[in-house]
């Protein structure tokens, strides 16, 4: 078996039968240990059965291979540093301040694989299942974004014969399966999903579960979610575990007209990727075009690090953090955006004197 199909196995043995279950980070280390073996067919052809069998097994901890190669890969962007794939991405905040229109804008450019926002796009099918709008609102909201669903862009909504099925639903993981590159999936909202108590941290975790087992199969879920009245609920209502579970997670307000889309923040208060903590996006509703901006009038750390490798072009990773610092960006933001814009084709590098990385503006030549 490949370490992937142990993998799922185990996934699904330790959620059936495992009183508590391990957790999933657990599992996949498991499954990644066993993966490091030879299988006894490939070992039995090429040294015969005569050979110790322990040979492969760790008995010093200087074997220990590196993180590199046993499971580590770049991160990839389904939209350059705002959408990680591979992951949870959560947008909260009070009705009324363009949540799922968010989603429905991200999922839109990547289903086109038009830029967003001058932000690389690797595009992808996506599915939203929605238990919170009507037929009407959807069609509009879709409209004035200058979008449609089929044709790789589906909706699963309340007004179909079947209403939509919970996330780890049986037509739902076969069309991930099935769909390559692995696609995005847009839970709306997460308390129409739960069906159970949002403060309730086993009713929540256990929800979580599901989302991440689907996110490790390299799909991309984005989870709308409520924030509260109360201090404690600024970010999101519910249980901590909420929070705990999700990758990124964005707290999304309109900061413009309140009766109209124009102007909306996204404001970063979890991530475990490098994106930029604010952004403000502008939508021209007669071209339904998408621009970046930034309510404080201020370059945004982005901008700041672009003006850096534009004023010093081939500049190498050490002289370009030690810029950073001395203009108070910190160096591990610097290190962590050159990380991040490479991955997202915006930043590209060549190899200079002894060898040496030189990064500049601009994608791979």
């Amino acid at each position: 078996m490949a370490v992937a199909s142990i993998l799922a196995a185990l996934l699904e043995e330790n959620s059936h039968h495992c009183n508590p279950p391990l957790e999933d980070s657990e599992v996949q280390r498991i499954a990644e240990s066993v993966g490091r073996y030879v299988p006894a067919q490939e070992r039995t052809e090429k040294s015969g059965p005569a050979e110790d069998q322990t040979q492969h097994l760790i008995q010093r901890i200087e074997d220990l291979p590196t993180i590199a190669t046993v499971t580590a890969r770049p991160i990839e962007w389904v939209i350059g540093g705002i959408l990680p794939a591979s992951s949870i991405v959560m947008l909260s905040g009070k009705p009324g301040h363009f949540k799922s229109t968010v989603a429905s804008a991200l999922v839109g450019h990547s289903t086109s694989g038009a830029p967003f926002c001058g932000r690389a796009v690797q595009r992808r099918e996506a599915l939203v299942i929605d238990k919170e709008n009507p037929a009407p609102v959807v069609l509009d909201r879709l409209q004035r974004l200058g979008m449609t669903d089929g044709y790789g862009l589906y909706w699963w909504g309340g007004w179909n014969a079947e209403e939509p099925p919970h996330p780890g639903g049986a037509v739902i993981l076969d069309w991930i399966a099935r769909t390559t590159p692995k696609p995005i999936l847009v839970v709306d909202s997460l308390v129409a999903f739960l069906n159970a108590d949002e403060n309730s941290s086993t009713e929540v975790r256990a929800f979580m579960h599901t989302l991440r087992r689907i996110a490790q199969t390299g799909a991309t879920v984005i989870l709308v979610h409520h924030s509260g009245k109360s201090d404690t609920a600024a970010d999101y209502r519910g249980s901590s575990d909420i929070e705990a579970s999700v990758d990124v997670a964005y707290h999304v307000s309109n900061v413009g007209d309140p009766a109209r889309l124009e102007r909306v923040k996204l404001r970063a208060f979890k991530a475990r990727v490098m994106v930029e903590p604010e952004m403000v996006f502008e939508f021209d509703e007669r071209e339904s075009i998408w621009a970046e901006s930034n309510s404080r009038g201020v370059a945004t750390n982005s901008e700041l690090f672009a003006k850096i490798l534009s004023e010093n072009p081939g500049i190498g990773s050490v002289e370009f953090e030690r810029i950073a610092v001395e203009r108070r960006l910190g160096r591990d933001r610097a290190r962590q955006w050159l990380e991040s814009s490479k991955a997202a084709g915006t930043v590209r590098t060549e190899r200079g004197v002894c060898n040496q990385k030189r990064f500049f503006l601009g994608v791979e030549k």
